[in-house]
């Protein structure tokens, strides 16, 4: 990400491009990436600004990134910080559990990963 979240801001000679990926994200964010996309817009309204597709891409990068220098220790850790708060909130913890399951560094077996989860679920 070698270009400033400033030079993403104005859509310029990128206008279409930007209405089309504006739209998407409109269309497909949910859960904790839609509240993510729809609070920085209501900051951006309130400055009286509106934000590109550009930048709501780099939004979802920056929220799905992983630090592969973190390597195994990393995994382990983001595991242990999974905390199940319950049916209520069953959406928010489902997209945490993706994340980390979906970003791991080395390979973790299924089966290890599947017994994560029902530990995690027993909580």
């Amino acid at each position: 990400m070698n270009v400033p979240d400033i030079d993403l801001l104005d859509s310029g000679e990128f206008a279409s491009v930007d209405a089309e990926l504006s739209a998407a994200f409109n269309d497909i964010a949910r859960g904790r990436l839609g509240a993510l996309i729809a609070d920085e817009k209501e900051r951006a309204a309130k400055e009286g600004r509106q934000l590109s597709g550009r930048y709501l891409y780099r939004l979802v990068l920056r929220q799905y990134s992983f630090n592969s220098k973190m390597g195994h220790q990393h995994d382990v850790c983001a595991f242990k910080s999974l905390t199940f708060p319950g049916d209520d909130h069953l959406e928010a913890f489902l997209d945490a559990w993706a994340e980390v399951v979906h970003n791991p560094h080395p390979h973790h077996p299924d089966e290890v990963l599947e017994q994560h989860l029902v530990d995690y679920l027993n909580k």
